[in-house]
């Protein structure tokens, strides 16, 4: 083969590799977006701007409750609806307590879940931005690799990807701190 053949089957190699890396980087871009809006939910729920399923189904058990104690009042009369008024308020107010008290204690629960799950959820985007490092970098040298038809050795591109995982770790560090960082760090190789 003539030395323009080989120019032209390396260029049409690279071409076919950025036209890859170019879907993979779109479809990276979804999977980030979709895990933000994830995590967007959770700062919710943290932050208590989200409705509380929980707490939504103790209420409506409370209610139920009034409702039925207030059946009761409205079935006495005479001496008896004095009494039955006044064991309908204690009744309500004891459910009231006791709802007020799971409610608080749901929440904190759901407040752990969602702080757990945000955390999972940000490693996982950890691990997408070190896949999506992985590819590029991995995809990069296999052009610099095809376009310089196999002069850098292994030990220059290993050499490369340890370079570029320190950036990446470095860039962790300065937008995620210590949780991002400590994740990242415990696949370091």
């Amino acid at each position: 083969m003539s030395l323009n053949q080989l120019s032209a089957e390396d260029q049409l190699h690279a071409n076919q590799l950025y036209g890859h890396l170019a879907g993979l980087q779109d479809q990276f871009s979804g999977n980030v977006g979709r895990q933000q809006a994830l995590d967007t939910q959770y700062d919710k729920t943290i932050s208590g701007n989200a409705p509380s399923v929980a707490q939504r189904q103790l209420y409506a058990a409370l209610d139920q409750i009034q409702r039925g104690q207030q059946s009761q009042v409205a079935g006495a009369s005479g001496a008896n609806a004095a009494l039955a008024r006044q064991n309908a308020m204690q009744n309500t107010s004891q459910a009231q307590t006791e709802a007020n008290a799971q409610a608080a204690q749901l929440r904190a629960e759901e407040i752990a879940r969602a702080q757990a799950a945000k955390a999972q959820n940000l490693g996982i985007i950890g691990q997408e931005v070190g896949n999506m490092y992985g590819q590029n970098v991995s995809g990069s040298n296999a052009a610099a690799g095809v376009a310089m038809g196999g002069a850098q050795t292994q030990a220059q591109i290993d050499q490369q990807n340890r370079m570029a995982w320190m950036n990446f770790v470095s860039n962790l560090i300065n937008a995620g701190g210590t949780a991002g960082v400590t994740y990242a760090t415990s696949g370091a190789k």
